[in-house]
């Protein structure tokens, strides 16, 4: 069902545009959308939000390639997440909503969560970043809260966000601050 551009390719580090891997979810999501309700089934899902996965971290090889997400804001990205959510939930049987959609979420944390850990090349997160990067986290978490009539309770919502917020909290941080709790704790 989903294409994979080869990210190991010397010729081609990264997608070539964001509108490549935009089509290549649009695809996967369409096609997704034609199998008869009958046959949609939790594995099926699962294989689905891996796949979104698999292509928002080509996203992120994407951006981080440009040399600057600093100007990169969350918001396109929320808009066009809550329009899929929107397609997903009509689409679905009740029953399935709630599931799809947790795990649409708890994909998207952990794509985010990379995003931050693994900051690498000519952009790496820093404490004057933290700001900007809680503000995007919290938005994108308001996404899931008011996805649907209430497919996923906001306790759901803060509960799979506990270890992102935690590693953005730990950002705030100065590091002689971080130092220090860690020998408290050794």
């Amino acid at each position: 069902m989903f294409q994979k551009w080869n990210s190991k390719s010397k010729t081609e580090p990264h997608a070539q545009s964001a509108m490549e891997i935009t089509k290549l979810a649009k695809e996967a999501v369409d096609n997704f959308f034609e199998i008869p309700a009958g046959g949609m089934c939790e594995d099926l899902i699962q294989d689905l939000s891996e796949g979104l996965e698999s292509l928002l971290q080509d996203y992120i090889s994407f951006v981080q390639s440009c040399g600057d997400v600093t100007n990169a804001c969350i918001h396109p990205a929320l808009r066009i997440l809550k329009q899929n959510l929107t397609l997903l939930t009509a689409i679905l049987t009740e029953q399935a909503q709630p599931l799809a959609v947790k795990e649409v979420m708890k994909a998207t944390f952990e794509v985010f969560l990379m995003v931050l850990l693994a900051s690498v090349g000519s952009r790496m997160f820093s404490r004057t970043d933290h700001d900007m990067i809680a503000e995007d986290f919290g938005n994108l978490k308001r996404v899931f809260c008011t996805c649907g009539e209430g497919l996923i309770a906001e306790e759901v919502v803060e509960k799979e966000a506990d270890v992102v917020e935690g590693v953005i909290a730990l950002m705030e941080q100065a590091t002689e601050q971080l130092v220090e709790d860690l020998s408290i704790i050794a």
